[in-house]
Order: C-alpha cells, then sequence, then structure tokens
C-alpha cells in the first residue's frame, strides 16, 4: 500500500521533472527501505524464538519509523500544497475567462445594436425621401424630386420615382401650353 503509493508518486516526479521532490522521496523509499529489514529482523527473532532480542530490535525501529512518518507527512504536505496553488490558478484562470466571456458579449451586443442602427438609419432614411417626395407631389408640387441614395434597391426607386416626375412635368408643361394655344383659338374663335 504505502511503497507502491511511494513508487508512484516518484513516477509522477520523475515525470515532471520535479528534482526537489525526488530527492524527498528517494530519502524516504531508502528509508522505508530500512525499516522493512528492521521489521524482518523483528519478525525473523520472534519466529526463532529471541522475544529479548526482538525488544531492543523494535526500539531501534521507533526512531527511523517516526522520521519516515514525518517525511512521508512533509511530502504529503508539499503535494497539498501544489495541488492548492494549482487550484487557486485554475480559480484565476477560470475567472479571466468568465471576465473576458462577459466582455466579448457586452462588446458584441453593442457591435449589433450600433450595427442594427446603421442599417435601420440606412433603410429609413431613404424611405422618408420617398414618402416626403410622394407627399410633395400629392401637394401640387411636380418639381419635387427624391434623393437616390440608400441601398441599391431604394435608390433605384429613387431614380425611377424622379425619372417618372421628369416625364410628368414636361408632359404636364406640354399639356398647359397646348391647353394655351386651344384657349387662344377658342378666343380667337369667338372673336
Amino acid at each position: 500500500g504505502a511503497l507502491e503509493s511511494l513508487t508512484q508518486a516518484l513516477a509522477q516526479a520523475q515525470a515532471r521533472g520535479d528534482e526537489e521532490q525526488i530527492a524527498q522521496l528517494n530519502e524516504i523509499s531508502a528509508e522505508a527501505g530500512s525499516l522493512a529489514l528492521a521489521v524482518e529482523q523483528a519478525i525473523a527473532l520472534r519466529q526463532t524464538g529471541g522475544v529479548q532480542a526482538q525488544v531492543p530490535a523494535l526500539e531501534a525501529m521507533v526512531l527511523p519509523f517516526r522520521q519516515y512518518e514525518d517525511n512521508l507527512a512533509e511530502a504529503a504536505e508539499a503535494e497539498f500544497q501544489k495541488a492548492s496553488d494549482l487550484r487557486t490558478k485554475a480559480d484565476a484562470a477560470g475567472e479571466f475567462a468568465l471576465w473576458l466571456l462577459i466582455i466579448s458579449g457586452a462588446i458584441g451586443a453593442f457591435i449589433g445594436l450600433a450595427a442594427s442602427i446603421i442599417i435601420a438609419r440606412s433603410i429609413i432614411n431613404p424611405l422618408s425621401s420617398l414618402e416626403e417626395t410622394a407627399i410633395a407631389v400629392s401637394e401640387g408640387d411636380l418639381s419635387a424630386r427624391a434623393a437616390a441614395t440608400g441601398p441599391r434597391e431604394l435608390a433605384h426607386l429613387g431614380a425611377v420615382l424622379n425619372h417618372m416626375m421628369s416625364t410628368v412635368e414636361t408632359h404636364t408643361a406640354e399639356l398647359e401650353r397646348a391647353n394655351q394655344k386651344l384657349e387662344e383659338r377658342h378666343r380667337q374663335l369667338t372673336d
């Protein structure tokens, strides 16, 4: 259990290239090896019946075992600290990503709103010009002309409306001249 965990931690430290942790884990591994030998000796003494010789062997193991336990605790604390540091960095990166998402969303909404206003104005202004021209013509101003601006379709409609108004104005002028001639002839005939 503990020896396998130690071996895995050592392999991970070697993969990361963490020389400080590798040295610490090698030291702990050496202590574990010497403790294992001391335990084997104590077991061998017990099996051979040397209970009295076993007590000093066990007492000799207490200090290295406590040192081993302290070293394991320090290594575990170092790993917990590294994990805590990584968690703090991940939290900071997550918070940065959230703010970046919020800011980019706000900028996108602002750009979308600005674009919609610009597009609406590019359509509303030419339509208003066409409407004003139509109202002026309906009130009798045949010289009114629409601005042929805006999107292609509205500019084309303005140009067609202007051409129509020019034609109507020309025909109206011709009709007025013809009407004047008729009135003159009518006067001449009545005289």
